[in-house]
């Protein structure tokens, strides 16, 4: 349980004590079940061209996705969700998406950003470049590599 804003986070926690195989088997479940694994679906996803990352890039790309690893937006206040997919009942493109998938990949980020200390982290959900088939993510992987420089603040020269 993580403790709320302003609570003092404990210095140590409380151990667990195992008394056998069932016990850990019921210790070290997942909390949620993943959703569903997607082999291989082609989803449609909004791009916010105002960020700097989606500079140049159309208002909407196609994105290949599989797997099961399904990312939370992040707040605002915490970085920018650059590239999120389309809603539930516009997402697919091409391919089969079960419905559990379906409403968990809906809106969600495809690609965020966020200021660490003097940069800037670019976290991408997908593969930008999986298997160079599709063009769309060609723009916001330059984008992150060449202007994601800019973004971040100098070191002093005295530092360097």
């Amino acid at each position: 349980e993580q403790p709320e804003e302003g609570e003092d986070v404990p210095s140590h926690t409380e151990g667990t004590i195992l008394d056998g195989p069932d016990a850990l088997a019921e210790n070290v479940a997942p909390l949620a079940e993943n959703p569903p694994e997607v082999l291989g679906a082609i989803l449609k996803s909004s791009v916010d061209g105002e960020h700097w990352l989606g500079a140049a890039m159309p208002e909407s790309v196609s994105l290949i996705v599989d797997g099961d690893t399904v990312y939370a937006p992040l707040r605002r206040d915490k970085g920018s969700n650059v590239i999120s997919f389309a809603a539930a009942d516009e997402l697919v493109s091409a391919g089969h998406l079960r419905e559990a998938s379906k409403a968990q990949w809906a809106l969600k980020p495809a690609v965020m950003a966020a200021r660490k200390g003097r940069g800037v982290v670019v976290a991408f959900a997908i593969d930008p470049s999986f298997r160079g088939y599709l063009d769309g993510m060609d723009v916001v992987l330059a984008n992150a590599i060449f202007r994601g420089a800019a973004q971040a603040s100098p070191v002093p020269a005295k530092a360097r």
